[in-house]
């Protein structure tokens, strides 16, 4: 089991309000978690074929409980100095200054 972290997200404003942690399995946390799988798959970190039995598997559980994926956000985005993380009301700066620092520390390449 893996713990998955559940925040309400306000784009526009920069706030992610921590709601709840939840128990997942590593397949349906790295389903939840696309944009991760997929570099995993890019950086041949995991196979071809554990990707697909994870996008499956996770459609399956999503299927069963008739719901869908969200659709990403495609809005305005605040920007990366205005995000704060909001815990039981009090608020937390990014650790990062910036965007491309984070990227820099999680050895994240720009599309």
């Amino acid at each position: 089991m893996e713990a998955h972290e559940v925040y309400r997200t306000d784009y526009r404003l920069g706030r992610l309000y921590f709601i709840e942690a939840v128990p997942l399995c590593n397949f349906c946390h790295s389903f939840i978690h696309s944009g991760r799988l997929q570099a995993l798959l890019e950086k041949n970190q995991i196979t071809q074929q554990r990707y697909v039995a994870i996008l499956q598997h996770g459609e399956r559980v999503l299927a069963k409980a008739g719901l869908v994926k969200p659709k990403q956000y495609d809005g305005p985005i605040a920007e990366w100095g205005k995000w704060r993380l909001v815990v039981e009301r009090r608020m937390f700066k990014p650790k990062y200054k910036s965007l491309e620092e984070w990227m820099k520390h999680f050895n994240v390449e720009e599309e």
